[in-house]
């Protein structure tokens, strides 16, 4: 009874300090997030199931990775993507296949493949600068970048203190 006591305090505080944190940033908090509504965007060509045509890798991959194999070493690809075409948690290959990817690009893609909110995102003239000139925020960060922190990460951050991380997949 006392382990499940401590843990229900814990949990309370947590939650309680989650609430605050939210509602201090002007986010929304969990209890009071709308329904979705029937006229809310809704993408519609996410798919459902895996599609296996070929298979994988099937033969349009294995002729680019013989391709590439004759200039770099290619003993790590899996098979080629159609990025176009991957929606949500499924990744299209260029033979066609539709598999659900379970681990998002190494966790890099927490809200899937093509998410009509980050592709907004990528269109904002607010951020094509730091697209375009892919600045080294560690040397050389931008002028906005404390106010950019501020808006996003730190607006959710447990502490008030951030710690960059350099993990390039190339």
């Amino acid at each position: 009874m006392l382990k499940f006591t401590q843990r229900h305090l814990l949990s309370n505080t947590v939650g309680v300090w989650w609430k605050n944190r939210l509602e201090k940033c002007g986010l929304a908090t969990i209890t009071s997030v709308p329904k979705p509504k029937q006229d809310r965007h809704v993408q519609s060509d996410i798919y459902s199931k895996p599609i296996l045509c070929t298979p994988v890798p099937g033969p349009k991959s294995i002729n680019k990775l013989h391709e590439l194999n004759k200039f770099q070493n290619a003993d790590a690809v899996t098979f080629f993507v159609d990025y176009k075409h991957s929606k949500g948690n499924y990744v299209v290959d260029v033979d066609g296949n539709v598999i659900l990817d379970l681990f998002m690009q190494i966790s890099s893609l927490p809200l899937g493949y093509n998410h009509p909110s980050l592709i907004k995102a990528l269109y904002s003239p607010e951020n094509m600068d730091v697209l375009i000139n892919r600045p080294n925020l560690g040397s050389f960060p931008p002028d906005d970048f404390t106010d950019r922190l501020k808006r996003t990460l730190l607006a959710v951050c447990l502490l008030n203190q951030l710690y960059n991380a350099i993990a390039n997949k190339y």
